[in-house]
């Protein structure tokens, strides 16, 4: 299905975009190519209005600002609606996030009630006015309630550290992050040098700036695609030329159960790693195989159990809804087996296919239409809360089924701290290693300025003396923001 676009008096073309490929999910859109298919959406003085000729038939659909409603005073919120106005006299509609496209849905509960309005007319814009589900609603809601206690115990001079691994054993068909699958021992070792200069860096820019570290997180990419020897020196020097004397939490995402062994899992826990990720994102071994993870569910059981004798304080257990050829009855037996493990946390992710990832070829069908990735969704929450598991933090992605969430579950007390912190933007963030964003919060203003290091592991290595540079001058250029 092809429509032409025109825009009239404003240039949002995000957000209609959006909102177009949420209901006409094959749409293609054209700007500057006339289709006999249009999409017109108007502003004028009070309102907008949308035009929709399809097939030689032609919906009008409106939506007014309102000069008392959080929501409808902005342009993006009116012409969603009036979209939709128009839409769902040509479609059913079925948009379990109503118009809502923002990746931090449930920040948005947190700051209306900033604003003092009440969770009663909260509940009622978001599911009368925005068209969002009363489940999704509630879920925004109970994920609110870990961010605002996350905020309030985080302190102007505390600081997260993000360092970034960009190695992983094999590409994984969904993955679009820049991560070599490098069995080169000495890439790897040439990129651990440049890590701990940048270290070094960090540990004068905290001293400087009397910032308390708060949590550390390693990601990647597959931080344990490092061997036992490699993962030890870079534990090491951060535990030695950064304080921890104020950490609360240190997570390793172990990720790959084929990259786990009981040597590093010993490693880890003897340099302060308390939480670590174990994923398996499916339970069937064919699933796995057509994805490009070189390891079987065997491997993950064997991974788990062997992480459970150091003792962490938490392992977390990703898994992803609507992987190609999967059923709902395929997710409920992982999602069940998962359940059955206790871990302290498990992350369910709506699979989002993006550009980069290869698994926009055709082989893989994934029609978006036929997905019960919705289903899966609500199978998980329902299952998750009866055994004990609360939502407490969740983002959505581009180009992810259904326009479906991320959903973090947690047994009580046993919240990822630097999940909702780096997902619901409540400290800043200094981020070390490719891949890494550097982020800097105001605390009056509520700006946000950020500094990204390259994604590539290669660039990263070959520029560290002016990625060092850089960091030093982000973090003295925004002057005295932490109250001391």
């Amino acid at each position: 299905m092809d429509f032409y676009i025109k825009l009239t008096g404003h240039d949002k073309i995000y957000p209609l975009e959006n909102i177009v490929k949420s209901v006409f999910r094959n749409a293609e859109l054209y700007f500057s190519e006339e289709k006999d298919n249009k999409i017109i959406s108007e502003l004028t003085d009070n309102k907008v209005l949308t035009t929709i000729i399809l097939d030689g038939k032609t919906y009008y659909g409106e939506c007014s600002f309102d000069s008392g409603h959080p929501l409808l005073k902005k342009i993006e919120s009116v012409l969603k609606l009036s979209f939709i106005n128009a839409a769902e006299q040509i479609t059913k509609i079925n948009l379990p996030w109503g118009i809502l496209t923002g990746i931090r849905p449930s920040k948005m509960v947190c700051d209306l009630r900033k604003e003092n309005y009440s969770d009663e007319y909260i509940r009622k814009i978001f599911k009368e006015d925005l068209k969002v589900s009363e489940s999704k609603t509630e879920l925004m809601f109970q994920a609110a309630e870990y961010e605002e206690a996350t905020a309030k115990n985080t302190k102007s001079t505390d600081i997260s550290v993000y360092i970034g691994i960009p190695f992983c054993p094999s590409r994984c068909a969904y993955c679009s992050f820049i991560s070599k699958t490098y069995k080169n021992d000495s890439i790897i070792n040439d990129y651990l040098d440049a890590l701990i200069k940048e270290i070094e860096t960090v540990s004068e820019i905290l001293k400087n700036k009397a910032l308390n570290v708060k949590t550390i997180y390693v990601g990647g990419g597959t931080p344990t695609t490092l061997n036992a020897v490699q993962l030890e020196k870079m534990l090491f020097h951060i535990n030695s030329k950064l304080d921890l004397s104020h950490l609360e939490e240190f997570t390793v995402e172990c990720g790959r159960p084929d990259t786990i062994t009981e040597e590093k899992l010993s490693v880890l826990s003897k340099y302060k790693v308390d939480r670590i990720s174990i994923n398996p994102q499916t339970l069937n071994n064919d699933t796995l195989k057509a994805i490009g993870r070189s390891h079987s569910v065997e491997d993950f059981f064997t991974a788990y159990n062997s992480a459970k004798k150091f003792g962490f304080k938490a392992i977390n257990t990703d898994l992803i809804a609507g992987l190609p050829g999967e059923s709902l009855e395929d997710f409920k037996f992982t999602l069940d087996k998962i359940t059955e493990l206790s871990p302290e946390n498990i992350t369910v992710h709506t699979l989002s296919v993006k550009r980069a990832a290869k698994m926009i070829d055709s082989k893989f069908d994934i029609i978006t239409e036929k997905t019960e990735a919705d289903k899966m969704l609500d199978y998980a929450n329902t299952k998750l809360k009866d055994n004990n598991y609360e939502p407490y933090y969740l983002y959505r992605q581009k180009n992810t089924l259904n326009n479906l969430e991320n959903t973090g579950y947690t047994k009580k007390g046993s919240a990822c701290a630097y999940n909702i912190i780096i997902m619901q933007e409540i400290g800043s963030i200094i981020s070390l290693g490719g891949g890494g964003v550097n982020k800097i919060i105001f605390p009056k203003t509520n700006e946000i300025k950020r500094l990204r290091n390259p994604k590539d592991g290669d660039e990263y290595i070959k520029n560290i003396e002016n990625i060092i540079k850089k960091k030093y001058d982000f973090f003295e250029q925004a002057g005295e923001i932490f109250d001391n």
